[in-house]
């Protein structure tokens, strides 16, 4: 009996990554409203939001209701500075 073990290239190559729909949220919104692009994780009860400067986090901080509006969630966005 021969198995076929397929490389991990192969494996890879067929799955297609797929972004959590959170993520793309947020980095439209940030992308639409500052023109930035922020680092951002999913947890188990927080959605952590990383940008590059404090002038930009507390911008973000000004629209946070708006975004997590878009977003409908019940998780708690908390807002990094690189």
């Amino acid at each position: 009996m021969v198995l076929h073990m397929d490389n991990l290239g192969d494996l890879l190559g067929r799955s297609k990554y797929k972004e959590p729909k959170e993520i793309a949220q947020i980095k439209k919104f940030v992308w639409e409203q500052f023109e930035a692009t922020p680092d951002v994780e999913l947890g188990k009860n927080s959605i952590i939001i990383t940008v590059d400067s404090a002038p930009l986090a507390t911008s973000l901080r000004y629209k946070i209701i708006e975004l997590n509006a878009i977003l409908n969630t019940n998780k708690k966005l908390v807002i990094r500075i690189k």
